[in-house]
């Protein structure tokens, strides 16, 4: 039975490189979306649990990304992480 995951970036930017290194990661790869689902997945509940396992038991997806995007427009030559963060006002 396929199914589908949209899968929409809460942050403007996405920041992930090759295993070489030598440009950055476009698309995402799956196993970053099924480690996100592992992020958030309650351990104490069996059914979430039962779910990520069959999940991990599945053949590799087929991926598809729109095909205007920033990243497919112009990749990025470099990858450097920015560790930016958002500075809340001072109360």
């Amino acid at each position: 039975m396929p199914f589908r995951i949209d899968v929409h970036l809460l942050d403007p930017s996405y920041q992930a490189s090759t295993l070489d290194r030598g440009a950055a990661e476009w698309p995402p790869h799956p196993y970053r979306v099924f480690c996100g689902l592992v992020s958030v997945a309650d351990p104490r509940d069996p059914v979430q649990d039962a779910a990520l396992q069959w999940l991990e038991q599945q053949p590799a997806p087929t991926v598809r990304v729109p095909e205007h995007t920033a990243e497919a427009e112009a990749p990025r030559g470099a990858w450097v992480p920015t560790n930016a963060v958002e500075k809340k006002p001072a109360a």
